[in-house]
């Protein structure tokens, strides 16, 4: 297991660099540090889900509809939809081998926000990034099988 420090956010999750140690550090004491066995479902799909991950070490299978549709590892970040949209999961999320990530409720970003407002704003538009960029790659994605007939 790594130990999780500010330097270990910044190496896992670039976009959070400008945001400083104390400011690193406030966001670790609010997140919630979590060692997933082998096998466990972080999230279910169809279960009610409102809380973002960070990915800090393993990987992780992300399922819908008995298909897997992605894998991610360390640096993803996952649950941002439901983070802002709480509601049921639109899929599953199971780690294969073990894997830390950090978990932040909405409670819990929301006193982050009001802590430090800067590393809650960079937070946010690191974790709207990430999700631009899977929605651009599901996009194009689709575009691919519509061209190929499938």
């Amino acid at each position: 297991m790594t130990a999780v420090t500010p330097g270990t956010v910044v190496e896992r999750f670039p976009g959070l660099a400008g945001a400083g140690d104390e400011a690193l550090a406030l966001l670790l004491e609010l997140a919630q540090l979590h060692q997933a066995d082998a096998g466990e479902a972080l999230v279910a799909e169809g279960t009610p889900s409102a809380e973002l991950f960070m990915v800090i070490d393993g990987s992780l299978d992300i399922t819908a509809g008995g298909q897997k549709l992605a894998a991610v590892g360390p640096g993803a970040y996952f649950g941002e939809v439901s983070l802002f949209d709480p509601g049921p999961a639109g899929a599953s999320i199971v780690t294969d081998q073990g894997c830390s990530v950090l978990r932040l409720s909405g409670d819990r970003l929301e006193q982050l926000r009001q802590a430090d407002p800067v590393i809650a704003a960079t937070l946010a538009g690191d974790v709207l990034r990430s999700l631009v960029a899977r929605t651009r790659a599901a996009a194009g994605s689709l575009d691919d099988r519509e061209q190929s007939g499938r």
